[in-house]
This record gives structure tokens, C-alpha cells and sequence, in this order.
């Protein structure tokens, strides 16, 4: 799994913080192949969300489901262009027949659907249904490869039957509708949307070879080349719960103890209740280890608020660590699983006391040192706090610093209204991030890798000044109009006298006071944004990207910043089709990354685009700048990044391109590193294409040697020249271990055209190798079990692959076909009863094991039963008979097992309420606060435990007149009720046979 920063978002709601700094890591999975280029649908007055909430949701609702996000976003620009409305407003209908249409953004289809007409009007839900829909076809449809969810051309089955698994999209069907071939060519066009984003990043799917599918389809090894999805990455949100606050790639230390801690707020309608087992669990995997810890909620949380998990653990082993997060409430897990990662690390890092000063006066600066060993690339963060005697702390602030020389040194001067001379406690807690990430606003939550506490003294100071502060900080201080060079939050010494003090930040108002300093003053004061109540602050007015070749991409990061309160998501957009900005909108201060596609971009000259963030209420723009560098030729690797699994092979092309001169003499190497892959071959291509300046020739050879381990040379020479874009030579790679970074590298590449050296730039692949991939089991001896009303499925369970088990999927169909089942359910147990509702006809089922990660097995499949139903709610007839102590029932003369037999208590028969009430057709409710059972038939009764009276309509009635001793109980977990009294009160007739044993009970409606 890739590392990924977990998003920290802010919120308006009860004693929580405000102003948390969103953190975004953008992934690029594969390569940005260029397509045909369209524009979204756009209409006046459009009665659909933008192409940015839609965006959003698909992805949500993409990940929530383990679907990768590109694949349901061009299924639903397939079916409807991503609208839910017409230009008029009305819902998008297509009819297919007269009793079955298609509806709304996803084309959802009506047949046997009770919510049709929230399909119609919620284009949330009917995105979400699509979803569900989605990944049951995934489930139920032959695998592909090694069924592995995140790899794009295994999804080939599933959107074929998204439109329905037939021969009618069979790729092999000369009249064929092709739907599956649709859905994955227009994942290759770049199509903009009203936005002027584009509606997802263009990506080439390798379709299979269409007479490799068979009729019907069956398993088909994974087309190759193939491309990587976005599951493994990036952070979603659930119905119920939302992480605010959490830390992936941080760094803790091996064989200590430490602490993780995540801020989970209830996003949902009800109440967390504190006693009805709502935690958290966490599971910490790698490799073979694997590790759970639970944390439960300590007080009811109520809708809107939030609650900090924190999770106490040691481990024993350097290295990163998977960790995944899910709600639960009981044994049912709500939201939706959180993914991260941490880094164990044997880094040493230590105190340096040699400037440390115990005791200090009022205003003096507090110097701050840690050594350490082994901690490169690692960022460091200081969280300062002080606390007095009481234990309230009176003064926090973080400090960053480089690591120069294996040293941190910095410093800060206490400076607080409630910092008086006296004794307190210093606490510096030493964070580690691995690798660049920019300063977050709070780390209350994050791990220490050191902590270090120790006493600490304030002297009274015979100097006078003001201590000075400001929210936000970082305010630029002048006095009586001479700039300090400080910056708030500091101490200014200054002699007693009138002083103007001026505190200026760029995006806000300057704040200018008098001040009378007779002796230690304190002034703090808010700085006001210039525009409105929201003044948007960028890092940089301006984005120099300077040289960009004519081929390439380049990336820089930008934060937004603002003070006040953001009542409306901030947007950010694009003028131009080869600018992009990720993410598009925003709730809090973020960071954002700004890319340049050059090759939208004439070759040559400056270019000058911008990028526009807007609130409601205030809007900033940044301007983008680059040069354009014309580049002669160029050999490059595809794909230049990949991803695959340990024992999965990698086809790598080295392409030769060139559009202004004839290249005839290219000669490279390729290297790669054979401790991590392994060269199995290689193949020249025969049939080179040339331009239309050309034609096709014969006149060039390619040659291709392995000088040695690791390294491969290919020279090509043409005498009449070579010019366009085209294929050398591919070379087959596998490989052997976990690793990321660049494996294959293109070296010493020199290029001729007409014997002249001209300017060649090369490219190296990125190749990452996740560990191998395997699935769970498929679950043994499934069978079922006809009861009342309902089917019972046992099954003994599976064992897991690389990831832990989640629980097992049911899915029920009208025939043996299982494309046609339809998913009704899940179970974390071997048991599973389908409550219906079920009519009087076989209904078939199969069971799929489904791990943490989505991952699912193949289904095990079909067992089928038919439930014993009585034609209707209220049947016209029915006859029971029991036999005292005996196991089974006769209803209209089928026997039926019971779990509990009918036994006689002083002269009176009992029986569980279920074997009376269901096959009468009355509901059976249960109230186990009350103890209390209800009937409802044609009339209401109401009885309760071990008590004589019951209600009959609301009216007492006695169950027994003559031995109030008689009354309901429990036994063997079954509510036991008296025979005679509850089947009279139903309208039946009760009759005994003292010889058989038997009771007979006769019901006509």
C-alpha cells in the first residue's frame, strides 16, 4: 500500500478547535495519455451540482465501495454526461420498455425498485446506488487476473455487466452494443468539464484480446500493459463518522511505548452512546505481523460532535506500517475505513542541554537543542508547553528547524498574560514526519517520538517592554514606525514612555495602537482581513515553473491561507486546459498543487496563465508562468511509472522520438536493479512508422545486447532517417520484491541526424512493487434451510489472505445464473438468514469472502431452498399440530423442526410465540426493556414476562382466571407463551388429544 498524509479538516462544532490546515498529497497513478479532447455538458441555468460537487461525490462514493474513481466517473459520464436534470429540471428518463426505464446520472434501472422516486430527485443517492451496483457486479462476475480491485483492466467483466453480462456487449458480437469498450475509450479522452477542470485525468486501458473471452465469459489473465486505480491512496468519508484529525507517515520510535490518536466526529443523525460498545478498532499490519487495539467512547456523542481515539502500543520491528481504522457500534461497522501509514524507526535523538538555561528572566529566549543519529530526510517539529503549579498550561507554541548537522537548535521567548515569575514545567515533545510536509496548525494529537519534561523558572526582569502578540502570528512589528525585525509572538525591551506600535501581515488590515510602557506590559490583537469579513492569503502571488521541456509535467505546491470564518467551500479553477490544480475546493486553509502539462503548449516562447481561488464573498488569482524549451529528440521509457506485485512481470517500451530532424545513429542503455527485477527478454519492433513526411522503410536496424548484469545496450540505426514517434524495443521485467522508486533508468543516450550530435533527453520508469496479492478464501459446505418466512444459510468460514477478513457477502437470484443475483446483505459470522421479503418459489444464493482491503473471492454457489409462506399476511387457513415434547410442528401437515418443543406447566400448553404467530400471519414485536411482547393480527395483545395480565385491545384481560401462576417466561432464549390463550385471542380454535399428546389448532380467516 503507498503511504498517504491523512486530510485534516476543520469544523463548526462544539469545543473543537477551528482553523486546521487541510494537508493533500496528489498520487498520480499512471500516465497522462492524451486523447481526444471534449468539453462536459453545460447549460444555462444548470439545474445540476457543478462538475466539482459531482467530481467529489463520484470519488467518494468510488472509494467508499473499493471501486477506483476513474472507473465509476466515466460509467456515469457514459450513461448520462454526468447530468441527473435536463436543461428544464426534470429527471434524465430513457424508456426501455414500457415498464422499464433508466434513471437519472447512473441510469439506474426500475424494474423491482421501491425507490424510484428518490432515484429521480437525489442525484447523491442514485450515485451511491450506482456504486453498490457496481462493485456487486465485481463480486458476482468471472475474475480477471488475479481479481486484485485496484488494478484498472480487471474491472473489464464488471462494466460489461453494469450494462448487463450478455452476448448483446460480447466483444466477439459483430451487432454487439460494446457498452464495456465505451466506458474504457472514453477513460482515454480528455474531456473538460463546466469547471474547466478535466472531469478525471485521461488513462489508456489495455482492453483483452477479444478471442481470448469465451461464451460465456470465464477467467482471462490481466491485459498488459496494465494500470494502477487510486484504492490504496487518499482519504474518505463515511455517512456516520469523519476523521478530523489524524497523522499518516509519521515517524515513531521502535521498542517504546507511544501513543496514536485520531479525532472522530459524528457526522451522523443519531447519538454515539457511551455502554452500547461504540469504539474504534485499529489494526497495525506488515508483512506477518498483525496487531488490533479497541478504544471505546467514554460519554455520548451527539450529531455534530467529536471524540479523540487514542490507541497505546510498542513495536518491536523498524519498518512502514499499514494501519487501517473502522467504527464500530456492537459487532456493526458504520462510516467508512480510514487507511494510513506510520514509519518505526531506530533513529536516536536525544536532548543537547549544553545552552539550556533553568532559569530565565521575563522576555529572555529559551533555547532549544536535540542531537541525533540516523534521522535524515526526517522533519522534525518541537510542540513547546509550559505549565504552571496548578497543572493548567499556561504558554504552547510548535517550533520547526531543520536538521543540520545531526543538530536541531532554535528557540522562543514565554510570552503570555498568565506567564508570571514563579516555578513551572517545561514539556518539549520532539514529532518526526517522514520526508517534506509543510507546518500543521495542531499536533495535540500526534505521537512523540521524545518527550523530555523538566522544571523551569521565571525570574522577575528589571527591564521594561511589552510582550506582544497576535492572532494569527507572524505579525511584522515596527515601533514609532521603525521596523524591529521581529515578529509576533515576541519580547521588545523599550525604556518606559508613549509608544506607536504598528503589526503588519500581508493579507490584513496593519493594526496600529498607542502604548503606554511603564513597566513588563502585554498587548495582543487580532488582525482584521482586508476584503470583507475573508481575505484570501496565497503562499505566492506568482508560480515561476521556468524551463519545462516540451513533453514533460511539473508540479508546485501553494497554500491558501485566510482569517475569519469560511460560511462557503473555496473553488479553485484553472483559465487554461494545460494548467490543473488539485484539490478543487476546500473548507479550510489548504495546500494545493499546481501543475503544467506542456505538452497542451506550443514548442517555444513564454506562457502566462492563472489560477483563481473563489469564496462566496473575496477571490485571489495567481499567476503562472513558464518557457517552453523546444527539445530535438528525445528517448524515453514507458510507462515512465508503474505499479505491480512481487512475482508479476512488466513490460517496459524504449521509444525514439523526434519532430524537427531525421535521426539516423540512437544508441542507450537501460539499467535496472537486479536485486529487485529480474530481465527475462526482449523484441524489436519489425515495422517501424514514419510520418507522413515518410513512408513506410526498411532501411533501419535495431540491436539490442545485455553488456552485462543489469544493464542492457540498444543502438538504431536508418539511412534514410527517422522522424515521428514510435517503439525500438520492449523489454520483459519481473519482479522479485516489495520496493519503490526508479528501477529502470535510460543512460548515455547519443543521438545523430546526418552525422551531427544533437540535444537528446531521456526519461527514467518509477516503478513500484507492492507485496503479492492473496485472496481470501471461498467458504466450505455452504447449505441452507427452509423456516417460516425466511431461508437460513450455514457455511464454515474462510481464511484470509493478505489482508484480515471483513466478512462475508450474500447474494440471492431467481435462477441458477449468478450475473443475475442481486446483493442482500453481509454477515462477520458463518450464519446468514434471509428475512425476505420471499415469495413461494426456490431461491438460489451464493456466499463471497471479502476482505479489509475489498478484495473478494469467487463465489461458492448456488445452494437453493424454497421458504414455507402462506399465501397471504392473513391466510384463509391453517392447521397446526404439536406433539408435547416433541422437536417438530405440522403446518397444513408439512413438518417443521422446532428449536424449543411444546412442554405442559400446571396443566397449561406452551410454545415459543413464533410457531402460533407467524403461520397466522400476525407480527411478532419485542421489547427486551420492557420484556414485553406484542402481537398484532386483527387485534393488538400485549403480554409481558411472568406477568398474569395481558392486554387484549388495549383492555386487561387475564391469560388464566383460574391460576394467575400462569404467565409468559423464557427458556432457552425463546419467549414461551400459552398456547391456548394466544391462538383463541387469534381466532383459532384449540383442540387436545390426552392419548396422542397433541394439540391441534385450527384457524380460519
Amino acid at each position: 500500500m503507498k503511504r498517504i498524509n491523512l486530510l485534516k479538516r476543520s469544523a463548526n462544532y462544539k469545543g473543537l478547535r477551528k482553523g486546521f490546515i487541510d494537508i493533500a498529497t496528489l498520487l498520480l497513478v499512471s500516465a497522462f495519455i492524451l486523447g481526444t479532447i471534449s468539453i462536459g455538458p453545460l447549460f444555462p441555468n444548470d439545474p445540476n451540482p457543478s462538475n466539482t460537487i459531482i467530481r467529489a461525490y463520484l470519488k467518494e462514493m468510488a472509494l467508499k465501495y473499493n471501486i477506483p474513481s476513474v472507473i465509476l466517473m466515466s460509467i456515469a459520464y457514459t450513461e448520462s454526461g454526468w447530468r441527473q436534470f435536463d436543461a428544464s429540471g426534470n429527471p434524465i428518463i430513457n424508456y426501455n420498455s414500457q415498464t422499464s426505464f433508466d434513471i437519472g446520472i447512473m441510469q439506474i434501472n426500475s424494474v423491482g425498485r421501491n425507490d424510484i422516486d428518490k432515484l429521480k430527485t437525489d442525484i447523491f443517492y442514485n450515485i451511491e446506488v450506482g456504486a453498490k451496483i457496481l462493485d456487486g457486479k465485481w463480486k458476482i462476475t468471472p475474475g480477471i487476473g488475479d481479481r486484485d480491485k485496484n488494478i484498472l483492466e480487471n474491472w473489464y467483466y464488471s462494466i460489461w455487466a453494469y450494462n448487463g453480462f450478455s452476448y448483446t456487449n460480447h466483444p466477439q458480437n459483430p451487432d454487439g452494443r460494446h457498452y464495456q469498450d465505451k466506458v474504457i475509450n472514453n477513460l482515454s479522452r480528455l474531456i473538460l468539464g463546466s469547471d474547466g477542470q478535466p472531469l478525471w485525468m485521461p488513462i489508456k486501458i489495455t482492453k483483452p484480446d477479444p478471442l481470448s473471452i469465451s461464451n460465456p465469459p470465464q477467467w482471462i489473465p490481466t491485459p498488459i500493459p496494465y494500470n494502477y486505480g487510486d484504492l490504496y491512496s487518499g482519504m474518505y468519508e463515511g455517512n456516520n463518522a469523519k476523521l478530523l484529525e489524524g497523522f499518516s507517515d509519521i515517524v515513531v520510535p521502535v521498542g517504546k511505548d507511544f501513543t496514536l490518536a485520531f479525532l472522530m466526529q459524528n457526522v451522523g443523525t443519531t447519538t454515539w452512546i457511551k455502554g452500547n460498545d461504540c469504539h474504534m478498532l485499529l489494526t497495525i499490519s506488515r508483512g506477518n505481523f498483525f496487531q488490533e487495539y479497541t478504544d471505546y467512547i467514554a460519554s455520548n456523542i451527539v450529531a455534530g460532535d467529536a471524540y479523540a481515539f487514542k490507541f497505546n502500543m510498542n513495536i518491536e520491528s523498524i519498518g512502514t506500517y499499514d494501519f487501517t481504522l473502522k467504527m464500530f457500534s456492537g459487532d456493526q461497522v458504520f462510516g467508512s475505513k480510514v487507511r494510513g501509514s506510520l514509519e518505526v524507526s531506530d533513529a536516536k535523538a536525544m536532548e543537547n542541554t549544553s545552552d539550556y538555561q533553568e532559569a530565565l528572566d521575563i522576555g529572555q529566549p529559551v533555547k532549544v537543542k536535540f542531537d541525533f543519529q540516523g534521522a535524515d530526510n526526517l522533519k522534525p517539529f518541537v510542540d513547546i508547553s509550559l505549565t504552571n503549579q496548578s497543572g493548567n498550561v499556561v504558554y504552547s507554541t510548535i517550533l520547526q528547524e531543520d536538521i543540520t548537522n545531526d543538530l536541531l537548535s532554535t528557540s522562543f521567548v514565554p510570552i503570555s498574560q498568565l506567564t508570571f515569575p514563579g516555578t513551572y514545567q517545561l514539556k518539549e515533545r520532539l514529532i518526526l514526519f517522514n520526508g517534506d510536509i509543510q507546518e500543521l496548525s495542531d499536533f495535540s494529537l500526534c505521537p512523540s517520538y521524545l518527550e523530555v519534561i523538566k522544571p523551569f523558572t521565571l525570574n522577575q526582569t528589571n527591564q521594561t517592554g511589552i510582550m506582544l502578540d497576535s492572532a494569527p502570528r507572524s505579525g511584522h512589528i515596527f515601533i514609532n514606525g521603525v521596523d524591529t525585525g521581529l515578529f509576533t509572538p515576541t519580547f521588545v525591551a523599550l525604556p518606559p514612555s508613549s509608544y506607536s506600535i504598528s503589526i503588519a501581515k500581508d493579507g490584513f488590515d496593519t493594526f496600529v495602537t498607542q502604548k503606554d510602557v511603564k513597566g513588563l506590559d502585554f498587548l495582543l490583537c487580532n488582525l482584521n482581513p482586508k476584503i470583507g469579513n475573508l481575505a484570501l492569503v496565497p503562499s505566492q502571488s506568482n508560480i515561476d515553473f521556468g524551463t519545462v521541456q516540451n513533453d514533460e509535467s511539473k508540479f508546485k505546491s501553494l497554500s491558501i491561507s485566510f482569517s475569519g470564518v469560511l460560511s462557503t467551500p473555496l473553488i479553485a479553477s484553472a483559465d487554461s486546459k494545460y494548467l490543473t490544480v488539485f484539490p478543487l475546493t476546500a473548507t479550510t486553509a489548504s495546500n494545493f498543487t499546481i501543475s503544467i502539462d506542456s505538452r497542451w503548449l506550443s514548442v517555444g516562447g513564454s506562457i502566462n496563465g492563472k489560477i483563481t481561488f473563489k469564496t462566496s464573498s473575496s477571490s485571489v488569482e495567481v499567476s503562472v508562468m513558464a518557457n517552453i524549451l523546444s527539445t530535438n529528440a528525445k528517448i524515453y521509457l514507458l510507462p515512465d511509472r508503474a505499479t505491480i506485485r512481487e512475482g508479476e512481470s512488466l513490460q517496459i517500451q524504449a521509444r525514439l522520438c523526434s519532430q524537427t530532424y531525421p535521426i539516423n545513429v540512437a544508441s542507450f542503455f537501460i539499467t535496472y536493479d537486479t536485486s529487485l527485477i529480474k530481465f527475462d527478454n526482449f523484441f524489436i519492433n519489425s515495422s517501424l512508422f514514419f510520418s507522413n513526411l515518410h513512408s513506410f522503410s526498411t532501411d533501419f536496424s535495431t540491436t539490442v545486447s545485455q553488456t552485462s548484469e543489469g544493464r542492457i545496450e540498444v543502438s538504431f540505426n536508418s539511412q534514410q532517417g527517422f522522424l515521428g514517434d514510435d517503439q525500438i524495443a520492449s523489454f520483459n521485467f519481473m519482479a522479485l520484491k516489495k520496493s519503490t522508486g526508479t528501477l529502470i533508468t535510460c543512460e548515455n543516450a547519443q543521438v545523430l541526424s546526418n552525422g551531427q550530435e544533437i540535444v537528446v533527453i531521456t526519461n527514467p520508469s518509477n516503478v513500484s512493487i507492492l507485496e503479492k496479492l492473496n485472496l481470501p478464501s471461498i467458504v466450505r459446505n455452504l447449505s441452507t434451510e427452509a423456516l417460516i418466512g425466511k431461508i437460513q444459510l450455514d457455511f464454515i468460514g474462510a481464511s484470509q489472505g493478505s489482508y484480515p477478513l471483513e466478512n462475508y457477502e450474500i447474494f440471492r437470484s431467481k435462477d441458477a445464473s449468478v450475473e443475475n443475483a442481486i446483493y442482500i446483505g453481509n454477515t462477520i459470522t458463518t450464519v446468514f438468514v434471509d428475512n425476505g421479503p420471499l415469495e413461494r418459489v426456490a431461491y438460489y444464493y451464493w456466499v463471497i469472502s471479502v476482505d479489509s482491503m475489498g478484495n473478494s473471492s469467487s463465489p461458492v454457489g448456488p445452494v437453493s431452498a424454497i421458504p414455507l409462506i402462506f399465501s397471504d399476511s392473513l391466510p384463509r387457513y391453517v392447521k397446526l399440530e404439536f406433539y408435547i415434547g416433541k422437536p417438530f410442528i405440522f403446518i397444513n401437515g408439512i413438518q417443521m423442526p422446532m428449536d424449543v418443543a411444546p412442554f405442559i406447566v400446571n396443566g397449561r400448553t406452551f410454545v415459543a410465540v413464533r410457531y402460533i404467530a407467524e403461520p397466522f400471519g400476525a407480527q411478532v414485536i419485542w421489547n427486551g426493556k420492557t420484556q414485553q411482547v406484542t402481537l398484532i393480527h386483527k387485534k393488538l395483545i400485549e403480554l409481558w414476562i411472568e406477568k398474569p395480565i395481558a392486554l387484549i385491545d388495549g383492555i386487561e384481560t387475564p391469560i388464566d382466571e383460574k391460576d394467575p401462576t400462569i404467565t409468559p417466561f423464557i427458556k432457552n432464549g425463546r419467549t414461551m407463551l400459552p398456547l391456548r390463550f394466544v391462538s383463541e385471542n387469534l381466532g383459532a380454535t384449540v383442540g387436545w388429544d390426552t392419548k396422542l399428546q397433541k394439540v391441534t389448532i385450527d384457524y380460519k380467516n
